[in-house]
């Protein structure tokens, strides 16, 4: 059975089989090129050469760039502790999936501390937006097992310099820094007590990730978690070793698109390109059968049927998202009073009418609906995802609206919750308790 990994961008479509074509044509008219041309190829599964393509094609594209208006502008500065030469251009070409035109100023890796204090340097003169910083495990110190006084200080000495670099940045480069944790080794000396014994690579990682962390939550700072998307995809092939020792790469290469993936959502989500509504569809999808045809007996959901908690998994998934700020709204073909009777007499549900800042339920085609849940709440429609089980509805929506996220569902609805919480929609760079309160906020002005 499939599994899904993420690292195959499993939400998307895959590429047009004509993708080469597609880009030739582009590439020969550069001054012709709208970005949308560009969102339509880069919102496929694109692999690292596909990526590096639209990167090659947005090159020919010479100022002013008023056809790409469309797409919200960022200046960055890469630095790293490894080699970064190779994410650049498919950095470029993922963030057009998030609505940026991304322009890149790349300093030589292992020079992060020199470009951060240096009021002169490349980075510090480049008048970016952001400057992102990517660490990896070579900054580890280097100390013996068993003593935890020279941990605590070697530790504490790697915390200082890494302090040294965001806080050089932030007064240099007179930016905010994106800066990555640091993804574990896959070598491990102490088994089961790696993390336990004083010195060994897991458990100072794991302190130096836990002040990274800490300090992002210092305005205007910002966290890439490079380690959790390493463990996620499996420590035990994150690196290729033959990769690192001879070209400095981090990451093995095959990992490149859905790393530049992870990474463009966070600076999407500072360009507050996050997304705002999730609408979903509900027979088969929130819940498995057509309640107008099966009646709220022949609905499966909840625990104890295999097929229920599948569903029930998304539903919860959804109320994760509401709770950190997301919209949620209602978009079925159905019967309104009896699609609302399944909210009200249901058992089971983790979702309730209440949670639903709009409840659309009509015979109307969903694009159509999705327009008028985007000027009930008065947000684009470019801010909304779109769930539903139905490909042909999937397809409509695409086709009508280009502009709308919708995430490509597998069959199986044990996946459903995996796939959407792996496209990473709702990314935030921040969550107060005014976000957790948005819902009520939109409710105190709708009629649900």
């Amino acid at each position: 059975m499939n599994n899904y990994p993420i690292e195959e961008l499993p939400w998307l479509l895959d590429a047009p089989a004509d993708f080469r074509a597609r880009l030739t044509t582009l590439k020969a008219k550069p001054e012709l090129v709208q970005a949308r041309d560009l969102q339509t190829l880069a919102a496929h599964r694109l692999n690292e050469v596909q990526l590096h393509g639209l990167s090659r094609l947005l090159d020919l594209i010479a100022e002013p760039k008023e056809q790409l208006q469309n797409l919200a502008f960022l200046r960055i500065a890469l630095v790293g502790s490894s080699t970064t030469q190779m994410i650049t251009p498919a950095l470029r070409g993922a963030c057009l999936r998030h609505g940026l035109l991304l322009e890149v100023h790349e300093a030589e890796f292992g020079q992060i501390v020199q470009e951060a204090i240096d009021p002169a340097s490349d980075s510090s003169r480049a008048k970016v937006d952001v400057v992102v910083v990517l660490l990896d495990h070579s900054v580890l110190p280097q100390s013996s097992p068993g003593c935890l006084e020279r941990e605590q200080a070697e530790v504490a000495a790697a915390i200082k310099q890494i302090e040294v670099t965001v806080r050089g940045f932030n007064k240099n480069a007179g930016a905010p820094v994106l800066i990555s944790t640091i993804p574990k080794p896959a070598l491990q000396a102490a088994g089961s007590l790696e993390q336990t014994i004083p010195g060994t690579s897991w458990r100072c990682l794991e302190e130096i990730n836990r002040s990274i962390r800490q300090i992002t939550t210092e305005s205007p700072n910002y966290l890439f978690d490079l380690a959790a998307l390493a463990e996620l995809i499996g420590l035990s092939r994150w690196t290729d070793p033959g990769q690192w020792f001879t070209a400095r790469l981090p990451f093995d290469q095959i990992y490149i698109p859905i790393v530049t993936e992870h990474l463009a959502r966070v600076l999407g989500a500072i360009r507050g390109k996050t997304k705002k509504v999730l609408a979903l569809d509900l027979d088969n999808t929130l819940w498995s059968g057509v309640i107008g045809d099966d009646g709220l007996e022949g609905v499966r959901v909840g625990q104890g049927d295999p097929v229920g908690e599948a569903h029930l998994e998304l539903q919860r998934l959804a109320l994760r998202y509401k709770q950190q700020g997301v919209i949620l709204a209602v978009v079925s073909k159905n019967d309104e009073v009896v699609a609302r009777q399944a909210f009200l007499e249901l058992e089971g549900m983790a979702l309730g009418l209440d949670d639903f800042s709009v409840f659309v339920a009509n015979w109307t085609d969903k694009a159509s609906n999705l327009r008028f849940i985007a000027e009930t709440l008065n947000v684009g429609t470019d801010s909304i995802v779109f769930v539903d089980d139905n490909p042909a509805e999937r397809e409509l929506v695409r086709q009508q609206m280009p502009e709308v996220s919708v995430p490509q569902l597998p069959d199986d609805p044990a996946f459903y919750a995996k796939v959407l919480s792996a496209a990473g929609y709702f990314e935030a760079v921040s969550f107060t308790a005014e976000d957790s309160r948005r819902t009520e906020m939109y409710q105190a002005n709708q009629v649900v």
